[in-house]
């Protein structure tokens, strides 16, 4: 299989994935919107190049449009990566063997998946 690629939105930080409550941890209003969002995004990607789930180890190149203000590029990777996973690209991010992440001039987030040799 060769390489996808999918156009997302650009992902919340880590520091606002989630929520604590009296008891637990819960997703955050931000990080639920954005997985709507970019679940549907990426699902009528999808449709247009449908593909099976990955199931062996893949190479991620992650590239995201800098927001203006300061912002650590390590903390806009968890939530496109999870999202792979909760939307059956990949089976599980244990999969992924190597990252490449870089600020780029892209709308949003740009994610490539490529199977290993």
């Amino acid at each position: 299989m060769a390489g996808v690629t999918y156009k997302l939105p650009l992902p919340p930080t880590t520091n606002n994935l989630f929520n604590s409550g009296t008891a637990r941890r819960y997703v955050s209003p931000v990080y639920a919107a954005w997985q709507r969002m970019a679940g549907w995004e990426l699902q009528a990607q999808r449709a247009a190049a449908p593909h099976p789930m990955i199931q062996d180890p893949v190479q991620l190149i992650v590239l995201v449009r800098r927001p203006s203000g300061r912002s650590d590029l390590d903390n806009r990777l968890k939530a496109p990566l999870d999202l792979l996973v909760k939307h059956g690209v990949i089976r599980d991010d244990s999969q992924i063997e190597r990252l490449v992440a870089a600020w780029a001039d892209v709308e949003g987030c740009v994610v490539t998946v490529e199977p290993l040799p």
